[in-house]
């Protein structure tokens, strides 16, 4: 009994002494380990973009439609779609456009269907206008995909749309969108 007595006693006093006093250096860093592999790349945003020129050159009439098979119903119902035209192959109008705001002396209204882009053209009083076939230069239809991320289509598109907004791109100006998507 007196052992364990003197055991329990040496423990408290080894346990009081050994609390006072300052703690001595830590010990050097050992050896880094070796880096894991990189992982793989993720693509860049501009995957997601189709950026589609057609030549407008032989438009003509008071209606065109272009056929563009990258518009499917899904497209339709998911991605956002801009469209945008010139006559002189730099000014891109975004269509559509109403007669007064732009540099055409036409208004131009489209209609997007699977397949298609459909234009009519009207005069300052909302008639059927017909335009020559060399009056316009091209026609580029920009398609952003709104991702896969399990929202409803109005969402993505949504999304897309107030990420342009609060990045301060002007969505009617062709030269912002491809300045913001790095488009050529």
């Amino acid at each position: 009994m007196k052992t364990i007595k003197f055991l329990f006693i040496a423990i408290l006093l080894v346990g009081n002494l050994s609390c006072d006093g300052e703690d001595g250096m830590d010990g050097l860093d050992g050896i880094n380990g070796i880096d894991g592999q990189n992982g793989q790349d993720g693509q860049n945003a501009t995957t997601n973009i189709q950026n589609l020129l057609f030549d407008a050159t032989g438009f003509s009439g008071d209606f065109t439609d272009v056929t563009v098979p990258e518009i499917t119903t899904s497209v339709l119902n998911n991605d956002v779609i801009l469209t945008y035209l010139t006559d002189d192959g730099v000014v891109r109008v975004p269509v559509p456009t109403p007669f007064h705001l732009f540099q055409f002396n036409f208004s131009v209204h489209v209609a997007l269907s699977p397949g298609f882009v459909l234009l009519d053209y009207g005069d300052a009083s909302g008639a059927s206008f017909n335009i020559s076939a060399g009056d316009l230069q091209e026609l580029r239809v920009v398609i952003i995909e709104a991702g896969s991320s399990g929202r409803s289509s109005i969402d993505g598109k949504e999304q897309i749309l107030s990420e342009l907004a609060k990045a301060r791109v002007d969505i009617n100006n062709y030269d912002e969108v491809a300045a913001y998507y790095n488009l050529e």
